[in-house]
This record gives C-alpha cells, structure tokens and sequence, in this order.
C-alpha cells in the first residue's frame, strides 16, 4: 500500500507541476506574441525567434526552460521596445516652429512644404536621428534630400524630406 501511495503521490505533484508549467507558459507565449505585435506597430524591426508571432513556438520554448529563462526573455523584449519607443516617439509637439521637448535641436527648416505653408522645422535627436514638424506633429525622417543649392539665399531649393507616411518638398534652409 505504500508503494501505491507514494507512486499516487508522485503523480499528484507531476500534474501539478504540469499544470502551474502550462499556466505560466500559456501566459508567456500570449506575452511575446503581443510583444511582437507592439514591434511592428512601433516598426522596431527586430527580428529573430525572441521577435516572433509563433505562439506555439513560444508556449513550447518556455515548457522546456525555467521561470527564470523565460523571465529573461520577457524582459530583453520588454527594454528592447522600450528603446525603440523612447527613440521613435511621435509626440505632439508644444510650440509651432520648434522641436519638442527631449534635447531635440533644430538643424534645418523647409520653407513651404505643400500642402502647409510657413516654416516647419528638422530636428535631430541625441542619437542622430532626423525629424520633421508638420501639421503639429513630428515624424521620423527616412532620408533628407538637398536640392539645388542658392548662393544667394543659402537654401536648398526643390529639397525633400522623405518620411515612412509621405514625402514634403520644399526649400532646405539653415535654422
């Protein structure tokens, strides 16, 4: 009788064990698939297992590692798009004609972008990247075309700049 009982015992806790493992592993995977999902929104572009739509792929990579394994991952993806987000932030910005708050200077301005008429500045980031002030809003500069150059004014006319949702032409001037 012993023996049945231990073997019964044994059994008991591999089930519970199981199922506290499919919990956390139903959760993990839902995680990472939204992660994912928050990456392409954001249009990170990371890539790779970590960053993959694969729920199945997910729940049985985490069967097969521990709480702190999967913890680990959770939280590379967590601070990846963490970064992504702080560094691709399309904020409202406060005051026309200037760069929104975040250490952001203005390097250029394009005169008459159609369809708005007026200033609208460039800015660039702490990390280098460029942006545009549009409309009220800022948006990530894909490339930065410079026209032809006027030596009497110092700007670039016919320049564009070239952003994920449009393209703006106009004339490239200091700040």
């Amino acid at each position: 009788q012993a023996g049945a009982d231990s073997e019964t015992q044994a059994r008991t806790e591999g089930l519970n064990r199981c199922i506290r493992d499919t919990s956390r592993c139903e959760q993990y995977a839902r995680t990472a698939v939204a992660q994912y999902q928050q990456n392409l929104a954001n249009r990170c572009g990371f890539t790779g297992a970590r960053w993959s739509s694969d729920y199945q792929g997910h729940y049985g990579w985490c069967l097969t590692n521990s709480q702190a394994g999967a913890d680990s991952e959770t939280q590379a993806r967590t601070e990846g798009l963490n970064r992504c987000i702080a560094s691709t932030t399309n904020s409202q910005v406060k005051t026309p004609g200037s760069c929104y708050e975040g250490g952001m200077t203005i390097i250029h301005k394009l005169v008459d972008p159609p369809p708005y008429s007026g200033v609208n500045p460039i800015c660039r980031d702490g990390t280098g990247k460029l942006w545009f002030q549009v409309a009220g809003r800022v948006h990530f500069i894909e490339k930065l075309v410079r026209g032809l150059h006027n030596r009497q004014t110092g700007c670039y006319n016919g320049s564009k700049v070239i952003t994920s949702s449009r393209t703006f032409e106009g004339r490239l001037c200091g700040p």
